[in-house]
């Protein structure tokens, strides 16, 4: 026996969970309605990654250029995994399930025989964006890992794997596709930063808010709503006529004022104990009210 027939039967998938494969595979024979729709997704489900991929350059290019690098990478790093895992499916060179366990139940035809089971493609692709998003955006590779485990439910239910070549193939997509974005990310920054800074610029970052963020303003600010006016003197202060009266007292502060009584003698001048008290700091009773007054009405 060769050392390349030993390695096959060790990955027969009838010995190793054949069981769980055809349980799998009853499913399918038990909801035939669901056969077209899964065997249309397996496919056209790949294009969902690729979709994933975009978005997380798209929000990338809002991001510092790390993570733009680590977006420009990941598709890079979905390649490098998928070609080590045709490698390691070309050594092992597990047949597919249909050739083992004829007597299952299968929605796809059988492939040719030399089109091995371990690891899957599918799966492959799968899970190595998952890795290459989760150091870019976790919640996004969230979203991407559901659809990973149901892009792998597929391949079993389908029956064109087993279900220990979906493992595999996370097991196998997920170190490499990881290590592989980290290692581009750190010697691409340089490269990446440099690209954007020039020709490409329009393509790797996105423009800054555009007439939206240029017409927004900063609470408190000039224009904002219970702000100061664009002048710079406070609302209801009374224009340079209070600038003046600031300039003149310690410390370069208005008077406070108190009560209805100080409110009436800065409005007009009305003197009396009341405006007084908001003359603040003055002489008497009555010549507060007065330099009160006076302010007001310049």
């Amino acid at each position: 026996m060769t050392l390349h027939s030993t390695v096959q039967l060790a990955f027969d998938g009838s010995s190793i969970d054949g069981s769980l494969f055809t349980s799998v595979t009853g499913i399918a024979k038990s909801t035939r309605w669901l056969n077209g729709p899964l065997d249309w997704w397996t496919n056209a489900g790949l294009g969902v990654f690729a979709v994933l991929m975009v978005i997380g350059f798209w929000n990338a290019r809002r991001r510092d250029t790390l993570s733009l690098t680590r977006a420009l990478a990941a598709p890079v790093a979905v390649v490098v995994a998928f070609a080590v895992a045709e490698v390691i499916k070309k050594a092992v060179a597990e047949v597919r399930p249909c050739y083992s366990v004829p007597h299952a139940y299968f929605v796809d035809p059988c492939p040719v025989r030399s089109d091995y089971a371990f690891p899957s493609g599918h799966t492959t692709t799968a899970f190595a964006t998952v890795a290459a998003l989760w150091l870019l955006d976790r919640r996004l590779a969230v979203v991407t890992a559901a659809f990973a485990v149901f892009e792998s439910f597929t391949r079993v239910y389908l029956g064109d794997h087993y279900p220990h070549d979906v493992v595999g193939a996370a097991v196998i997509a997920v170190p490499v596709a990881y290590l592989t974005s980290r290692i581009l990310s750190r010697l691409a920054t340089p490269l990446v930063g440099r690209l954007r800074g020039g020709l490409l610029q329009p393509v790797l970052t996105a423009a800054p808010g555009g007439a939206h963020a240029a017409g927004r303003t900063r609470p408190g600010g000039p224009g904002a709503r219970g702000g100061p006016p664009a002048g710079g003197a406070p609302r209801g202060s009374g224009g340079a006529g209070a600038g003046a009266r600031a300039a003149g007292m310690p410390g370069g502060r208005l008077p406070a004022e108190r009560g209805g009584g100080g409110g009436g003698g800065g409005g007009g001048g009305g003197g009396g104990g009341g405006g007084g008290g908001g003359g603040g700091g003055g002489g008497g009773g009555g010549g507060g009210g007065g330099g009160g007054g006076g302010g007001g009405g310049g």
